[in-house]
């Protein structure tokens, strides 16, 4: 596990910044780096736990991808986030760009929008 998903079992957005900004070097390797069985990002971990809207925007903002998912279900970011009731990080991941189309290995479309 890397020392950002450590950061964001934090909540804290001072810890999860200072993170991001001193050692996110290389976007990809550290803001979409996959660990554990189900292979999270730290966006998806953020999201999955609850984090506020400043930690979910820095993530997306420095090159987190809005279209990350559980890899053993395929659940994407933007499904995790309406299964837990969040819409403002709903809506970040509609404005970054998260596939509202998108489907998880039991086939469920993700129908709540009508755009």
């Amino acid at each position: 596990i890397s020392i950002l998903h450590h950061a964001i079992d934090s909540k804290n957005f001072e810890t999860v910044s200072t993170i991001v900004r001193q050692f996110n070097q290389d976007k990809d390797i550290e803001m979409n780096r996959e660990v554990g069985i189900h292979k999270w990002t730290p966006l998806y971990r953020a999201i999955v736990h609850d984090c506020n809207k400043e930690i979910i925007e820095l993530l997306l903002n420095h090159g987190a991808n809005a279209q990350c998912e559980d890899k053993t279900t395929n659940t994407t970011a933007l499904q995790m986030a309406i299964i837990r009731g969040n819409l403002i990080t709903t809506q970040l991941l509609v404005a970054h760009g998260a596939d509202t189309r998108s489907l998880s290995k039991v086939e469920k479309k993700n129908n709540l929008f009508s755009f």
